[in-house]
């Protein structure tokens, strides 16, 4: 619609089309011209012979409306927007594309775009597309959904050996979104990869269940996440808002569900590049690595160890087979990685030890893939060529039969020379390019594979909808206030059997008194709706030895809360036993992500949680198993384990409390806005919740009117929430 020759689109639309070889027609709509491209116009949908597959809309953002419009009348349901100046513009822009979007929906029509380069279909093959498609395109089973028309033109351009089964260039996804697409993309037969390029989903839950759909059809999700620095959860009142960037709940998000999650182009062309390759679904982290140069081997392996692949310890068997098919003395050492150079006086030519080290390394139990590190550059000349060329052969050879991924890395980021690169391709071998991308792309599928093989044998996928817990409703039902206080959180805790110290909420030093004399050595800390961070106010005293000094410390809280913040509602004074010795605090918290759902954190906890920021983040709710996982990834696992000859701490038992603890992050998703236990203190034998802080969303509060004026802070016999 809108066709001439003098827009750039329209031209190259035509162009693709005819390099492509689409075998259908294509109508030029324009009432103005007769003929455009040599093609007869029509002046309009309507005086079409018949309602088209599909209308592609490119003239100015005012007319677009009536396009569509005109379009729908004539009894079109698909429709590619290339124009742009709508959703991303100004308040009319908008306004012009929300309407746009509402009547497509009410026509069951759908619509890609507006503000986008439209979609390429290679294997039917058709291109509603208005960029140059490059001469030579591959065709293979690489789907791409970009949220960036410039994404889509980078990606067919990388002259890299995989190819592409679909293209689509989303713009503003005012009626089809990214998850329409994977959905669809997913059950693609002629699709065996996707990868995304987006700066934000919109259905977290719809997205997790396509990768999970992708997982059990064998197929790969990598996804380019743009935006991931900026900080995207104001959760005001909680150390967990303050940590949680957008970025690190992705990250969770994704590995949690075995997607690929790359930082650049780099990585993502040698993601693709392995994923096409065989056996790259039984890619695992322990590796073993061959060289012909010790300095390469040192090279690959400190950035194996950064990125978190390990170097697999091979048996006696192993290095035997190595020794003796290499025609290596008894005496002489062999180590992963090996170095084939190293025995360099021998007759073996040097694509047969090559292959010799590399078929007995895919043979031992403990290497789950196997890494040659061998430049191929495409300036290598005629005589560099012939020497590496046996290398190459010999290997493709070898792991043409393999039953173990073998990955050829060359360290430069640079063209393979097609000479060297045709045997491997032709074994289903990949070649990747650089040092880091290459051994980033091996351990992030390695990641994903492990995740995908957890989440088959435990049957159960994270995340999701869960029913509303039958605790959490109760709790919220019985709430005396528009807030929670903390003694409500510690019942609510407790509903979910984590242990929680033990306390009373006194108001007035008498009862605090007795409350001392009950327990001994207490912690006071005043109850507030109003006060997130009781430490910064004077709001807590800790180890009160005796009843006298719990009643001075009483007078003291109020004293210096009704100065700190004089408008603070009191709810009274927590008094608790002083737990005994611990050697951890930790924090556990929780929030739902507008996108992804219900997300759990846990870390370093205390006073100095966002100074330390040791945390970590998953979607709720998690295993115990899980949990375990997680704490390995942070310094607190460390600290857990047992340092500097201390015996370890209850990390089985912080484990389950956790998980718990997310379940009920899980239950409280339709009502939460966040909730946080800082700290639970670990010990040798139990883990206990001391503090707790929640907000609910204002919808489901129950606010409750005690009858009774409220008294502030400078009282002391008194408080608000307290029964006279």
């Amino acid at each position: 619609m809108g066709a001439s020759e003098r827009i750039s689109f329209h031209a190259k639309l035509v162009k693709n089309n005819e390099l492509l070889g689409y075998r259908g027609r294509i109508v030029p709509v324009n009432p103005n011209r007769a003929t455009v491209f040599d093609v007869a116009c029509s002046p309009s949908l309507s005086d079409l012979d018949a309602p088209a597959d599909v209308a592609v809309v490119s003239v100015g953002a005012s007319r677009v409306l009536d396009a569509v419009e005109s379009g729908l009348a004539a009894g079109i349901r698909a429709f590619v927007v290339n124009t742009a100046g709508l959703g991303e513009a100004d308040a009319r822009g908008r306004a012009a594309q929300v309407r746009i979007a509402q009547r497509c929906r009410e026509h069951g029509a759908m619509l890609i775009g507006p503000n986008c380069l439209g979609l390429i279909n290679l294997h039917e093959p058709v291109a509603l597309y208005g960029a140059e498609v490059p001469y030579g395109l591959p065709v293979g089973g690489v789907a791409l959904i970009a949220q960036s028309g410039s994404a889509t033109i980078s990606m067919m351009n990388t002259g890299r050996s995989f190819g592409f089964s679909t293209i689509v260039s989303t713009g503003n996804e005012a009626v089809v979104s990214s998850e329409d697409i994977l959905e669809k993309l997913v059950e693609d037969p002629a699709t065996t990869a996707i990868a995304l390029f987006t700066e934000g989903l919109r259905d977290g839950e719809r997205f997790r269940r396509a990768v999970l759909r992708a997982h059990e059809l064998n197929k790969l999700v990598v996804v380019l996440k743009v935006g991931m620095t900026e900080g995207s959860r104001k959760i005001v009142q909680s150390h967990t808002g303050a940590l949680a960037g957008h970025g690190r709940v992705t990250e969770a998000v994704f590995r949690d569900l075995g997607v690929v999650l790359v930082r650049d182009y780099d990585e993502l062309c040698e993601v693709l590049t392995l994923a096409t390759s065989a056996r790259s679904t039984t890619i695992g982290s322990s590796i073993g690595l061959v060289a012909f140069s010790g300095g390469e081997l040192s090279l690959v392996a400190d950035r194996a160890s950064d990125v978190g692949l390990s170097l697999a310890q091979l048996s006696q068997p192993t290095q035997e087979q190595i020794r003796t098919s290499i025609g290596m003395s008894p005496h002489d050492s062999v180590d992963n990685p090996f170095d084939v150079g190293a025995a360099s006086a021998l007759s073996l030519p040097l694509g047969k030890r090559f292959a010799s080290a590399v078929s007995a390394m895919l043979q031992d139990d403990d290497v789950d893939t196997v890494v040659v590190a061998q430049d191929a550059q495409h300036a290598f000349n005629a005589g560099q060529v012939a020497f590496y060329q046996e290398i190459f052969e010999n290997l493709s050879a070898e792991g043409a039969t393999a039953t173990k991924p073998l990955v050829l890395l060359s360290n430069l980021n640079a063209d393979i020379h097609p000479s060297l690169a045709a045997a491997p391709a032709s074994a289903g071998i990949p070649i990747l390019r650089g040092t880091r991308p290459a051994l980033t792309a091996i351990a992030a599928i390695a990641a994903r594979n492990a995740t995908v093989g957890r989440l088959a044998s435990a049957g159960v996928a994270p995340g999701g909808p869960s029913a509303t817990g039958a605790a959490f409703d109760r709790w919220v039902a019985g709430l005396r206030g528009a807030e929670p206080a903390e003694d409500e959180l510690r019942e609510l805790l407790r509903a979910y059997d984590i242990d929680v110290v033990p306390e009373e909420l006194c108001c007035d030093k008498v009862s605090a008194a007795a409350a001392a004399a009950r327990w001994g050595r207490v912690a006071m800390k005043v109850v507030s709706p109003d006060i997130a961070h009781k430490s910064d106010v004077g709001g807590v005293v800790l180890d009160v030895a005796n009843p006298a000094d719990a009643e001075r410390a009483y007078e003291s809280i109020l004293t210096r809360v009704g100065e700190a913040a004089p408008e603070a509602r009191i709810n009274g004074v927590l008094v608790s036993p002083m737990i005994g010795e611990s050697a951890a605090e930790v924090v556990v918290g929780g929030f739902v992500d507008e996108v992804h759902g219900p997300v759990v954190m846990l870390g370093v906890g205390g006073i100095l949680v966002e100074l330390l920021d040791d945390v970590a983040f998953a979607m709720a709710p998690v295993t115990a198993e899980h949990v375990q996982d997680l704490l390995r990834t942070i310094k607190l696992g460390t600290l857990l384990g047992g340092v500097r000859g201390r015996a370890p701490l209850a990390g089985t038992e912080l484990a389950g409390a956790i998980a718990r603890f997310s379940r009920l992050i899980s239950d409280a998703a339709d009502s939460l806005v966040s909730i946080e236990i800082n700290p639970i203190l670990v010990g040798h034998d139990s883990a206990v919740a001391v503090d707790a802080a929640a907000v609910l969303k204002t919808g489901c509060r129950r606010a409750v009117s005690r009858g009774v004026e409220p008294v502030r802070a400078s009282s002391t016999s008194l408080v608000e929430g307290c029964d006279a």
